[in-house]
């Protein structure tokens, strides 16, 4: 919720000062928010299960399990694109 209000103050005062020209006109499209909500939902079920894990596992065997899904991610990039 911070973001999105420093995106829209800051998009409001673009025009009083020229260094904060880089920042946009802030435009919300629900389109585009609906397409994205199945991503977010996902992302925020990562983080939820990421720390329940963190609670119910030690440390070192969370550790281990999270830097294998990058090799999991590659072996399954790669037999999918070879297909």
């Amino acid at each position: 919720m911070v973001a999105v209000v420093a995106c829209i103050v800051l998009g409001k005062l673009r025009g009083m000062h020229p260094a904060m020209e880089m920042f946009p006109v802030f435009q919300y499209d629900f389109a585009v928010a609906r397409t994205v909500l199945p991503l977010s939902i996902v992302f925020v079920g990562m983080i939820t299960f990421n720390n329940l894990c963190l609670k119910l596992v030690g440390v070192a065997f969370y550790n281990v399990g999270r830097s294998m899904t990058t090799f999991f991610n590659v072996v399954r990039h790669y037999n999918a694109s070879s297909q």
